[in-house]
């Protein structure tokens, strides 16, 4: 008997609270579950070319980008070796001249003194 009380006295919170449930849809019958599993599939595969890439289509992208890649680190490579050439050549002009200019001057001094 103490249980049914606690029943009785505990039904207009029982039935609220289903009620409650019942109107915001909290649970879902398989029924619906599978109505809104084919909605997603239905939208998926309408948009799966905009979200998805296929395996071939990413090596292509893969491949070209590896490609433009190597030509700009090659272009580089050879642009630093360029300039370190040019200042390698301008350091040598640059002593030959320091070295003309003191056989220039050692030419003038050597002049001055006789």
């Amino acid at each position: 008997m103490e249980a049914t009380n606690i029943i009785i006295d505990y039904s207009p919170y029982i039935i609220a609270t289903l009620v409650f449930l019942l109107r915001n849809k909290i649970f879902i019958t398989p029924d619906q579950l599978q109505k809104i599993l084919n909605d997603f599939k239905k939208d998926c595969n309408a948009d799966c070319s905009k979200i998805f890439v296929t395996k071939e289509d990413m090596q292509k992208e893969r491949k070209s980008l590896f490609t433009e890649v190597e030509q700009k680190f090659l272009s580089i490579f050879v642009f630093r070796e360029f300039e370190k050439r040019i200042e390698d050549h301008f350091k040598m002009n640059g002593e030959q001249l320091q070295k003309i200019d003191e056989n220039v001057r050692f030419l003038i001094e050597s002049r001055e003194t006789k």
